[in-house]
């Protein structure tokens, strides 16, 4: 569990790092570019947290993004709101 928090902070942190100075420098396109980068550093994390595959590593990612979809469904069904994000 503490490598999928770990590799949830690490996807905003980069998303956030890349989409405020990117955008300064190369606009717009640093949105696109924000989440793949974020998405390269999740995979690492779990590449390095579980000695994984780039394979394995990215089915990891992809259960564990399912999983935390669960509490985004239920702060949009009971309205809570959270900060706005540039991407």
């Amino acid at each position: 569990m503490g490598a999928t928090l770990a590799g949830v902070v690490v996807y905003y942190a980069v998303c956030f790092v890349v989409a405020f100075f990117f955008v300064a420098v190369i606009g717009p396109p640093a949105g696109l570019l924000a989440p793949i980068l974020g998405l390269i550093a999740w995979l690492a994390v779990f590449w390095g947290a579980f000695h994984a595959q780039w394979l394995g590593a990215r089915r990891m990612v992809v259960v564990a993004r399912h999983i935390l979809l669960v509490p985004d469904f239920l702060t949009a069904a009971f309205d809570v709101k959270l900060p706005d994000f540039p991407f």
